[in-house]
């Protein structure tokens, strides 16, 4: 019965695996990759253009008054 098990899972194995090569290759045959730079800006807008933080979470600093922790422990021990 073990070996049933096995080869239930190489058999999931080997179809996720072809449906991931098989969606890589569809994506490249219809152009998904050709300007990712393109793509990745197409996100933002006027309301929050890019390189601007807007994101504000209750509690955190943002990210451009945010100092990272090495820094900060660095400063202590100055």
């Amino acid at each position: 019965m073990e070996w049933f098990a096995y080869g239930l899972l190489a058999l999931i194995g080997l179809l996720m695996s072809a449906s991931a090569v098989y969606a890589f290759f569809w994506a490249q045959k219809t152009g998904e990759f050709r300007d990712l730079d393109q793509q990745a800006r197409s996100i933002f807008d006027e309301t929050e253009p890019e390189g601007v933080v807007t994101d504000r979470f209750p509690g955190r600093a943002t990210r451009a008054s945010a100092r990272p922790q090495h820094a900060a422990a660095a400063s202590k021990h100055s």
